[in-house]
């Protein structure tokens, strides 16, 4: 059973946020994850998730944490993904719910009625093939910018692929609005 918890002020202690961070570097993943740089330490990763313009959900299977996404650099009506699946739940546990996450995400309410978002998108460097052939199968290729992901190891910007999701990439049939506790908002 997955259930997707935002990470909203008093739910979850600063050390669980950075207990996350030190799993993603245990696993190996900080590297892609973190890509450009930003992201450097339990610290910077805790500050990040609190900043008022970024969305932290934890995906639990059962009560262990799966995954983890966040959204920022809204604008218009998408915002942006970053998205980080541990690696217990690689496989065929991360294709049941990785559209199930993003299907949830894009038909997020307002209070009043109405879509916050019509879109996600995410940038993913072309060199990581695992996560392309991974976002491909449930995002569709907006395009590539040709310097879009910045490598902070080589200091260097490479090419990235322009992932998009909208409401109408939800695959039909797909049950996804018991992700969230308590319904689907």
């Amino acid at each position: 059973m997955y259930k997707l918890v935002p990470y909203a002020s008093g739910n979850f202690s600063d050390s669980i946020i950075r207990a996350l961070y030190h799993r993603v570097v245990d696993e190996g993943l900080h590297s892609t994850l973190f890509y450009d740089g930003c992201i450097t330490s339990a610290d910077t990763f805790l500050e990040t998730m609190q900043r008022i313009d970024t969305h932290l959900f934890i995906l639990f299977a059962n009560a262990e944490p799966a995954a983890l996404v966040w959204l920022n650099r809204h604008q218009m009506r998408f915002m942006q993904f970053h998205f980080c699946v541990f690696r217990k739940f690689w496989g065929k546990a991360a294709r049941e719910f990785a559209p199930k996450i993003l299907s949830a995400l894009v038909t997020l309410e307002e209070v009043g009625g109405g879509y916050i978002l019509d879109s996600l998108m995410g940038i993913v460097p072309q060199k990581n093939k695992l996560a392309c052939r991974y976002v491909t199968k449930w995002g569709r290729v907006a395009g590539c910018l040709p310097l879009g992901a910045y490598n902070a190891q080589t200091k260097e910007s490479e090419p990235a692929l322009i992932i998009s999701f909208t409401r109408e990439d939800i695959p039909e049939g797909l049950e996804y609005e018991s992700l969230f506790e308590g319904g689907a908002g």
